[in-house]
């Protein structure tokens, strides 16, 4: 009788590890030099379709928007940082659409990116650098929140 390593897994959870795997290696492609992982912003590759290039806040989306990034402020593993240094890590990167090109999260994503302050070695080097989620602090500021 030979031993089958995989005895006590479920298809289920093959199924489950077979589609992050998708939706990893789809998300890698686009953003493969991106220094902060945004695959956990979907459920599953049909969603991560459905809404990356879809208008961030539908037909409301406004026409600049402000990614507030103030992870220096809110994250524990800062707390031992004197208030100064870390106010000057905390981040507003502008995007901008237009009537005929409205802000998406591919583009929200790939004006980070370009944004100078995710290349820096103390934000690059954070432990909070997954994406897990998204709001609207206003109609016009918007923040990640991030895991580890």
């Amino acid at each position: 009788m030979a031993f089958n390593l995989y005895e006590s897994e479920s298809d289920s959870d093959f199924e489950s590890e077979d589609k992050y795997f998708v939706l990893y290696e789809a998300v890698h492609l686009d953003f493969y030099d991106f220094v902060i992982s945004p695959t956990a912003l979907f459920e599953d590759i049909v969603d991560y379709y459905k809404n990356i290039d879809a208008p961030i806040k539908g037909d409301d989306t406004p026409l600049t928007i402000l990614i507030k990034d103030d992870r220096s402020r809110t994250s524990f593993y800062w707390e031992n940082i004197p208030e100064n240094e870390k106010q000057q890590l905390v981040n507003y990167t502008v995007v901008k659409g237009s009537a005929d090109s409205p802000i998406t999260l591919r583009m929200i994503l790939e004006t980070m990116n370009q944004d100078p302050h995710y290349h820096l070695e103390d934000v690059k080097t954070q432990h909070h650098h997954f994406m897990e989620g998204y709001s609207f602090i206003n109609d016009c500021v918007m923040q990640f929140s991030y895991g580890s």
